[in-house]
């Protein structure tokens, strides 16, 4: 896979796994609670996990507000921060 496609792909994954929180990245830039560089930096995060396809399948049988349940998520501390603040 090539490397914008992987970058893409885990774009993707970190989004909607803050939607299946209930976390509005949109809303936590403006208020400043993240920046570009959390995001970016996110996204390498979970480009670095090994187990994509499960966070994948999990994601799409689970809906907004959902338990994550894929318990290593690289991301799991930010998005306990930032969904505390929801």
């Amino acid at each position: 896979m090539k490397l914008v496609d992987k970058f893409e792909r885990h774009t993707n994954l970190f989004q909607r796994m803050s939607e299946a929180r209930q976390v509005d990245l949109g809303d936590a830039l403006i208020a400043g609670l993240i920046d570009g560089q959390d995001l970016r930096s996110s996204v390498l995060r979970c480009m670095q996990c090994e187990q994509t396809e499960q966070c994948e399948h999990w994601l799409d049988d689970s809906g907004p507000g959902a338990n994550p349940r894929p318990t290593e998520c690289r991301n799991k501390p930010l998005l306990d921060r930032l969904s505390a603040r929801a």
